[in-house]
């Protein structure tokens, strides 16, 4: 999403992403997330995303 890289956990459920967390293993963030990171579920979900070449 961004050129910082950091270290996220994607949690999925019946094989439908659920939510993003940041992991706390990673050396560059320690688990903490920024905004964009966070929102990062919402970029996957939106309807505006495209869904065809």
């Amino acid at each position: 999403m961004c050129a910082c890289r950091c270290g996220i956990k994607v949690h999925l459920q019946d094989g439908e992403l659920r939510y993003i967390e940041g992991n706390p293993n990673h050396p560059l963030n320690k688990g903490v997330l920024c905004g964009k990171g966070s929102a990062g579920i919402m970029k996957q979900h939106s309807p505006a995303k495209l869904s065809k070449p």
